[in-house]
């Protein structure tokens, strides 16, 4: 059993993809715009996802042939 502060230092190797229905993009414009470094060819979204369980990090995964975003850290101008 885990403890919740070792619960938090877990590593994360996950990579997410996800669309927006038409109707949240629609009402949450901003959103898009917020995951746009990472949108693909097919409209949807993709992500890998780092760091750990109490501190994720989350990077863009380019779409194939467009050029690869810049990551940022947290707390940089820019970063989540």
């Amino acid at each position: 059993l885990l403890s919740g502060r070792s619960a938090l230092q877990l590593p994360l190797s996950l990579t997410a993809k996800f669309s927006l229905s038409d109707r949240v993009r629609k009402e949450l414009v901003l959103l898009d715009a917020i995951l746009g470094p990472g949108k693909q060819s097919d409209g949807s979204y993709a992500y890998k996802i780092g760091g750990t369980l109490g501190s994720p990090f989350p990077t863009p995964i380019a779409a194939p042939g467009a050029p690869a975003p810049a990551p940022t850290a947290p707390g940089d101008a820019g970063g989540p």
